[in-house]
């Protein structure tokens, strides 16, 4: 029913939020988000509920559980380091971040993927900081427009459930709209390599923060997949052979990677 899909929407939100801030550069408020108590009950609270009993894929909240512990124990200098390590100063770290670091080397090949990730996010009024020179392509930044859109799936189901029960025509597109969007960015962009990268990234920080959340946002990706119907991605990706590109190397260092410009001020605050 309606009430149960907008809570699913709602837990995904939460989930995709957390996975936007644990690959982030570190910073205290990266401690007090995904290390404060009441965060890892939301968190956790979510995954139960996107769970749900479900047998076909790996469930989420013991890995969700993994995660909470590891930051329970974190340090601030020893995730930037171990951040540091993983993804270093540059787009080909020990493990890239970054979509279109992924793939073909084919001639307009990586900068056709940009202009078509951030389409995705302008016809969503949204944007990435320009002055922090941000890639559109990085895991955050794509996880965080993830988070975007349950969100708004659930703000627009709200809205179809109002007072006297009507459901307005404009409203109903909006959702159709915004469920399609989320099924064709994870076809074709997050869904892609998301796997691949995590994967990656569990062999290279198994036990730590950045490796627990890598299994959270595999188990994730898996999950949302089967909802959309989308087929998974690879377990692994080549990067491109040509290394030399033009593209910023920022992958972000504000606390929410994706600026919200038009959205209305009730989908800024849930």
């Amino acid at each position: 029913d309606r009430a149960n899909a907008l809570d699913l929407a709602l837990a995904r939100s939460v989930v995709y939020r957390a996975m936007a801030t644990a690959f982030q550069r570190p910073s205290e408020l990266t401690l007090e988000t995904l290390g404060s108590s009441d965060t890892r009950r939301t968190v956790l609270d979510a995954a139960a509920l996107l769970d749900g009993g479900r047998v076909d894929t790996p469930p989420l909240t013991p890995a969700v559980g993994q995660l909470a512990r590891a930051c329970e124990q974190a340090r601030l200098v020893d995730l930037v380091d171990e951040h540091d390590r993983l993804f270093g100063h540059t787009a080909r770290g020990m493990v890239c971040p970054f979509e279109t670091e992924y793939g073909s080397s084919a001639p307009f090949q990586q900068p056709q993927t940009l202009a078509d990730i951030a389409g995705f996010y302008r016809a969503f009024g949204l944007r990435t900081r320009s002055a922090i020179n941000e890639r559109v392509d990085h895991i955050g930044c794509e996880c965080d427009f993830l988070m975007f859109l349950a969100l708004k799936e659930a703000y627009v189901m709200e809205a179809l459930g109002g007072e006297d029960g009507t459901e307005c025509d404009t409203n109903t597109e909006t959702l159709e709209a915004t469920r399609k969007a989320s099924a064709l960015f994870l076809r074709n962009h997050i869904g892609r390599f998301g796997r691949a990268f995590a994967n990656a990234l569990m062999k290279e920080s198994p036990d730590r923060v950045h490796g627990c959340a890598a299994r959270v946002l595999y188990r994730l990706l898996d999950l949302d997949c089967a909802r959309l119907n989308v087929p998974v991605g690879p377990l692994t990706l080549e990067l491109r052979s040509d290394a030399e590109d033009e593209t910023p190397m920022g992958c972000g260092g504000e606390p929410q990677l994706i600026q919200i410009q038009t959205a209305r001020p009730e989908e800024r605050s849930r």
